[in-house]
């Protein structure tokens, strides 16, 4: 064996342990401590004609080596989760972007039926359901009966469910609801 690699045998055997711990300190899992450690230790080999032969420059590079790994990888899970967040996010993003697409094209369907109403029947059923107006309100604002209200509001209902599909009025009953 010669020299070089007496040399790096010792200072394994002297600070592997604790340059284990150290980056474990860091990253917080044992194999990816002794990966980096391992790591530092093949640096080091490839560049042993760089750095002096003393015990205290072969440390501070290892351990210097080390930290710097380690911060690597955090800034990597950093970069990762913030990655995996914001995809999360675009996805949900997505989801909302579609539902609310799906219920745009849903009312445009439910004013394009409401506007082949005829006139005081779709005036009725336009306050009633689109302004959330009550019975009384309607009769009061357009002078005419809750009785008559009532009587357009059922017209105009008879009229959009022969116009429009089941599927559309289920999910006008959701929208509106």
């Amino acid at each position: 064996m010669s020299t070089k690699e007496e040399k790096l045998r010792a200072v394994f055997e002297e600070s592997y342990h604790a340059l284990v711990y150290f980056a474990y300190r860091f990253v917080g899992s044992r194999s990816e401590a002794e990966d980096l450690v391992q790591d530092a230790f093949a640096s080091y080999w490839n560049q042993t004609g760089e750095i002096s032969d003393s015990l205290p420059a072969i440390k501070s590079y290892l351990y210097q080596s080390v930290r710097n790994a380690s911060l690597n990888v955090l800034r990597h899970r950093l970069v990762r989760d913030r990655y995996e967040q914001s995809n999360a996010a675009s996805e949900e993003y997505d989801k909302n972007s579609l539902e609310l697409m799906l219920e745009a094209e849903t009312m445009a369907i439910l004013f394009k039926a409401i506007s082949t109403l005829p006139s005081g029947c779709r005036t009725v059923t336009e306050m009633s359901y689109l302004q959330g107006k009550k019975n009384e309100e309607i009769a009061v604002e357009l002078g005419i009966s809750v009785n008559t209200v009532k009587t357009q509001k059922q017209r105009g209902l008879q009229l959009l469910r022969s116009k429009l599909s089941p599927t559309v009025l289920a999910t006008l009953l959701g929208i509106l609801s």
